[in-house]
């Protein structure tokens, strides 16, 4: 079923009239609301005929002077009620007459000022407590909650049973808003229905029997192809299994009087690992599955696809066409190689040796037993669990592929995990495969160096295969005059690209980095504070350990390559203690949150001092790590005959290598010396690596707490041991 949303800015001309008429048709709504139609009651009536055939309607216009909210709807699809309605909103009730679909429906246009917008939010407010279905909100707020809303809007938040669901805002036409199309449905899967191998099925007594009658048999042909041929008998053999013993309806009773008594031990269970960063946490707090799911696309004409075989087809198509097919290629110029690193003899002999077999018992036992499986379904919990039955014929599988340097097509398969490069993808081009990489190449912006550069370009084609795609593909130019760069970019067939771009997530520019660049990490940050933060159940240390085990994460990919703005890092600090305390008054300090436990703090890494400890690792990589491509730059550049310890900054320097130098002095300035400097950072060393951590704890370093082991030791509950915590240092309000 489809719905619209479409602020129209007055709706008196015909043109405008035919517009909408269109649009009902074109995208076959039974839904849709116009906002700000600036009409009388007199003529609703009469327009409701041009653009619709039967379909019934309502609005606002008694709570407004001129219409401000119209909803029409195709009764014969759907039934509607009016619930309530104010200037700012109009709340209905919608029920589709299969069945299917049962929500309440809020359509908002609020007022311009935010003292006026007050009473929307507390009438809505008010009728959240009334909520115990689906609610769809949408509408016009006029306010945004971040700035990525102002090139795309924000997705609809997924309903509680709508399965399926996806908004798309598309191309506002002659008027100034474009209209927000919203799509629910069904979650139907189309095609064969892959296998999966859950692991609950190996504690069954009949598990191990069951492989083995499949191991029994006997099948003719490569060790790859019997193992092979084996695995896929294997998989209805299992399915009969779980149909037998696991989905039976006279076991499902008796499991569930026992679920019944294990509701207490549940809840015991949450309360243990409910607050720890676990699997069992994650899935709790995650819930992607809609998200994963493309429910419309457009094709390269620009066709809107809805059919789930249409846009299967549109994937496959760009895909064939992007990674092309197959061509000879030319073999690798062993001149070209021998001027590059070589392996020593040891090295050869090693890779050449033959693998053992206790080396193939490590690797298959080395692969944790929830890792997602391969395209065939099977986790590695199969091999580890039925071992003893399948690991004569999985050793001599794996030692056939080495001693004849074939492998059988079906292992040589893997599936391709889309990932969008946008907020909203619409296009194919709009996703890229999970294991696609980015290249960046460096030259001089001459056609000489441009024409050699091209050159070893194509000669890298011609030997892998691969070749760059033009339309992906960008120069960016700099020093040069127009006539120099329209010659290189023709030469090429590359466009000029601009700066700044991201790349890898993270900007890419030339000069100071600012708060605006840094702002897609500020949202990102805070996007996935809002979203927890509908979570009324989360406890104190449910919000510690999110902040310790995602926010972490998503700001060490960015403190790892640049240092970022103290009022950025400020930035990041501030939202991580407002979401701990829930906006609410902050029982501890943050400096204080920010020790180790030993120094009676709660372990989490501030983002100002994890990026001065991040610094110090760059700072280290300078001074070791000669052989990197970057850090050559650098010494050529920069250090020449000087070391990093020692060298000064010259105005002509960039903006990064000056923070680097004077991330370097306030290092000093805090261990006392260059000397105590060095000492401190080979302490944070462990061979040839750099503990950030390690850093991270000197910079911010305590006293120690003589009660941290009976705060945080053993198998206390996360919320006893944070209330424990507020007790111990006197912040317990009681």
């Amino acid at each position: 079923m489809h719905l619209a949303i479409w602020n129209i800015r007055g709706f008196h001309k015909s043109s405008k009239h035919k517009i909408v008429k269109e649009f009902i048709q074109e995208y076959h709504l039974s839904f849709l609301a116009l906002l700000e139609t600036k009409l009388s009651e007199s003529k609703l009536q009469f327009i409701s005929r041009k653009i619709t055939t039967n379909w019934q309607w309502n609005s606002n216009v008694q709570e407004a002077k001129n219409c401000r909210i119209w909803i029409l709807w195709d009764n014969d699809i759907i039934n509607v009620h009016i619930i309530k309605s104010s200037e700012q909103f109009l709340t209905c009730s919608i029920e589709s007459k299969d069945g299917k679909i049962s929500c309440f429906c809020t359509i908002v246009y609020a007022l311009n000022q935010q003292i006026n917008r007050r009473s929307l939010w507390n009438d809505l407010l008010e009728f959240k407590h009334n909520v115990n279905c689906p609610w769809l909100i949408g509408g016009d707020f006029n306010s945004i909650i971040s700035s990525e809303e102002k090139i795309g809007g924000l997705p609809v938040t997924e309903a509680e049973t709508f399965t399926s669901n996806q908004v798309d805002y598309l191309m506002p036409g002659c008027f100034d808003h474009s209209p927000a199309l919203l799509t629910i449905g069904d979650d139907i899967i189309e095609g064969k229905k892959p296998f999966k191998f859950y692991n609950m099925w190996v504690k069954h007594p009949d598990f191990l029997k069951t492989v083995s009658s499949i191991w029994d048999q006997d099948i003719h042909g490569y060790m790859m192809f019997k193992l092979h041929t084996k695995l896929k008998k294997l998989k209805p053999a299992l399915k009969e299994l779980n149909k037998k013993y696991f989905m039976d309806i006279s076991e499902q009773v008796l499991r569930s009087k026992k679920e019944l008594a294990d509701i207490q031990r549940a809840k015991i269970n949450w309360g243990i690992h409910g607050d720890k960063s676990s699997h069992f946490f994650h899935s709790v707090m995650k819930n992607k599955r809609h998200h994963n799911r493309i429910m419309t696309l457009y094709d390269r004409a620009g066709n809107r696809l809805t059919e789930m075989s249409d846009i299967v087809s549109e994937f496959l198509d760009f895909y064939k066409n992007l990674l092309g097919t197959s061509t000879s290629t030319l073999l690798p110029d062993p001149e070209v190689i021998s001027n590059g690193p070589l392996l020593s003899p040891d090295h050869r002999n090693m890779l050449s040796s033959p693998v053992t077999r206790e080396e193939i018992k490590q690797a298959v036992f080395s692969i944790p037993n929830e890792k997602s499986p391969g395209p065939d379904g099977f986790s590695a919990y199969l091999f580890k669990a039925s071992w003893s039955i399948i690991e004569e014929e999985l050793y001599e599988a794996i030692e056939e592929f080495f001693n004849s340097g074939k492998l059988l097509g079906t292992f040589n398969s893997t599936a391709i995990t889309l990932i969008p490069k946008v907020l909203n993808p619409q296009n194919a081009t709009d996703f890229r495969p999970i294991a696609c990489y980015d290249i960046l190449l460096f030259g001089k912006a001459d056609m000489s160096s441009i024409t050699r550069l091209n050159e070893c370009l194509m000669e890298f084609s011609q030997v892998s295969g691969l070749e760059p795609n033009p339309a992906k593909c960008s120069v960016f130019l700099s020093g040069i005059d127009e006539v120099l760069k329209a010659q290189i970019c023709s030469y090429l067939k590359f466009s000029e690209g601009v700066l700044p771009l991201r790349y890898l997530g993270v900007p890419l520019i030339t000069k100071r980095l600012s708060w605006l660049d840094c702002s897609p990490l500020i949202s990102r940050i805070s996007s996935q504070f809002q979203n927890w933060q509908n979570n009324k159940t989360l406890s104190y240390a449910g919000r510690l350990q999110l902040i310790k085990s995602v926010i972490l994460g998503i700001q060490m990919f960015w403190t790892s390559n640049y240092i970022l703005p103290i009022k950025v890092l400020e930035k990041i600090d501030k939202m991580c203690v407002d979401f701990l305390w829930g906006h609410k008054m902050h029982l501890v300090a943050w400096s204080a949150i920010c020790q180790d436990h030993k120094q009676g703090g709660l372990g989490v890494y501030s983002a100002k001092f994890w990026n001065f400890a991040s610094a110090a690792k760059l700072l280290w990589m300078i001074h070791n790590k000669k052989d990197i491509m970057w850090i050559k730059w650098i010494h050529g550049n920069y250090l020449r005959q000087n070391n990093v310890w020692q060298v000064q900054n010259r105005k002509s320097d960039s903006w990064m290598w000056k923070q680097i130098l004077k991330v370097r002095d306030l290092l000093s300035l805090k261990f006392g010396s260059i000397d105590n400097m060095l000492s401190v950072i080979n302490n944070c060393c462990t061979g040839d690596n750099f503990s950030i951590s390690a850093m991270y704890k000197r910079l911010n370093q305590q006293v120690p707490s003589t009660i941290s082991g009976t705060i945080w030791g053993g198998w206390h509950y996360p919320k006893h041991s944070f209330i424990l915590w507020l007790a111990s240092i006197s912040r317990l309000l009681t």
